[in-house]
């Protein structure tokens, strides 16, 4: 990993410029979780931070595990689990016990992904109950040093971005509820200036979008400034303005229903922000890359492939097909029209015009004309009534000797997760279940989930705990399913690459590594392989020979 470390940087060192070195650097860290911290890793780990326009992500979970082990956050982390933190006033003024976290490493690292660990989590839940017992009593200082307001800022982003997934009590509840009346009073008052520190503090538990008096904070002179506080204003405030204005605009293909059975939300979700960056390649190149051992001589794209993706929640898989494939038009549909209003701001923001955003489901695509070179639906299968209903339905959308990437969960790696959907309220019932399992012993099966990235922002964790209403198979009853849809196997997309290698240090006769059967036996003793899900290319069958 430390080689492969060092040439990334080296690469980039030579294109500082190019945002593909800069992402490859990014991913390579993702490897660092089992490096030992030094001086090089943080320098490393921060300078990836501070890049604009990549996917910070594969950054998460190593930042999140150095900045844990520091030796001056390891106090804080076992005060936290103790469950014996404190903060006064002074300490916030003067910020020498929280300094550790008010490093630019620190501040980047909640405002650019999620923190990736169930002890830092702890901690930071801690700072933020802590300082909601200050503003609620009126001993929060608003005058804050820089780097302590930027600290507070940033947890705020933190903790809207992960969708509020720390746990609140009924106290905080009532807490949280007295501070937004206080706040809404003083909004009101017409010489008040804004408590940006107690603003701060309630946009750590509910966005600043929820405010009555919004527009007028909006409009006071210290929100428009560009420092922290603005950011916080715009990230909470001025881009779900935006996003409502874009709605008018979004194409409709279908009366949408919530066909997939997904809840629909009440803000957009997941909230990406950066998208992964590689150099642009031709549709067949890309193809050719990931499975050279398929015959793909008779494959043809357009120049400028129609690439359809579906049930595209926010938009980050659109984003990336759009920048993946040289010359893309990318149609980038879902049957709700906030997160496409989300992935059409997002896109606009980081310079992506190559795509199209309209409202229908997978369901709602059939009446439409238009056939695509390639189709990606890595979100939306799971959600059907019946899967192979939307995968014949996509099928029939693709030109002659055109693709499709699907996704599909794992029966036998998501066995342990069988819980029914929660009745109630969806975030609370999730925010209990991760406090019952961070209390497992560290042997208990359940706590495999702490490994997964999605168990760190709301809405991916309540997919990933709460299956019953899922749909899963087995390869097994897959190869089933292709083979009534009369459809080719070309392979499954594994991160990283290497993971291919063991499954052909078991089959070494299936170069292509395209058997299910053998695929099927090696998950069944491998069964957290595809713990994540299945990701996986197919094609018409009898394209390679028709072209």
């Amino acid at each position: 990993w430390g080689k492969a470390i060092t040439a990334f940087r080296a690469a980039w060192d030579a294109e500082p410029k190019e945002l593909s070195r800069a992402q490859a650097f990014a991913d390579s860290l993702s490897s660092a979780t089992y490096l030992l911290a030094n001086a090089q890793l943080w320098n490393d780990l921060e300078r990836a931070l501070k890049a604009e326009g990549i996917n910070h992500d594969p950054l998460s979970a190593a930042a999140s595990r150095l900045l844990r082990n520091s030796q001056q956050v390891i106090p804080l982390v076992e005060e936290a689990l103790a469950a014996g933190f404190t903060l006064n006033a002074t300490e916030v003024q003067r910020e020498g016990k929280l300094a550790p976290l008010t490093t630019e490493f620190a501040i980047l690292l909640l405002r650019r992904a999620p923190v990736r660990d169930v002890a830092l989590e702890v901690l930071l839940t801690a700072i933020r109950k802590a300082l909601l017992d200050l503003a609620v009593a009126g001993r929060l200082p608003e005058q804050l040093r820089p780097e302590m307001f930027d600290f507070l800022c940033a947890l705020a982003a933190q903790c809207f971005r992960t969708e509020y997934i720390y746990p609140v009590s009924d106290e905080e509840a009532a807490q949280v509820a007295a501070l937004q009346a206080e706040i809404e009073d003083r909004l009101q008052l017409p010489d008040e200036r804004p408590p940006r520190a107690a603003l701060a503090v309630l946009a750590c538990y509910r966005p600043l979008d929820e405010l009555a008096a919004k527009s007028t904070l909006e409009a006071h002179e210290v929100a428009a400034c560009h420092d922290a506080f603005g950011e916080l204003i715009t990230l909470q405030i001025r881009d779900a303005a935006a996003e409502r204005a874009a709605l008018p605009g979004i194409e409709k293909f279908a009366e949408s229903t919530c066909e997939t059975g997904r809840q629909l939300a009440a803000r957009p979700a997941p909230r990406w922000t950066g998208v992964s960056r590689g150099k642009p390649a031709a549709l067949l190149a890309w193809l050719t890359d990931l499975f050279p051992h398929a015959d793909l001589s008779s494959q043809r794209f357009s120049a400028t492939p129609d690439v359809l993706v579906a049930g595209c929640a926010t938009g980050a898989e659109a984003a990336a097909a759009a920048l993946r494939y040289r010359g893309a038009r990318v149609l980038a549909t879902d049957p709700e029209p906030a997160a496409l209003a989300y992935g059409l701001r997002r896109a606009a923001a980081l310079g992506i015009e190559n795509i199209e955003w309209a409202e229908a489901g997978i369901i709602g695509l059939a009446g439409i004309e238009r056939r695509f070179d390639m189709i990606d639906c890595t979100n939306a299968l799971n959600y059907l009534d019946e899967p192979m209903a939307g995968m014949r339905g996509l099928r029939a959308l693709l030109k002659p000797g055109g693709v499709m990437r699907l996704s599909l969960y794992s029966e036998l790696a998501r066995r342990a997760v069988t819980l029914p959907p929660p009745s109630g309220d969806v975030a609370s019932s999730v925010r209990r279940l991760r406090h019952d399992i961070f209390a497992l012993l560290d042997e208990a099966p359940e706590k495999g989930v702490l490994a997964m990235d999605g168990f760190f922002v709301l809405s991916q964790c309540r997919d990933l705990l709460f299956q019953g209403e899922r749909q899963r198979f087995t390869l097994r009853a897959l190869r089933q399913s292709l083979d009534q849809l009369d459809l080719e196997f070309l392979g499954f997309e594994l991160q990283p690459r290497g993971l291919i290698e063991r499954y052909r240090a078991k089959f070494p006769e299936d170069l292509g590594a395209g058997d299910l059967d053998n695929w099927h036996m090696f998950e069944t003793e491998n069964p957290d392989f595809f713990l994540a899900k299945y990701t996986f290319w197919v094609r018409p069958r009898g394209a390679a020979a028709a072209g």
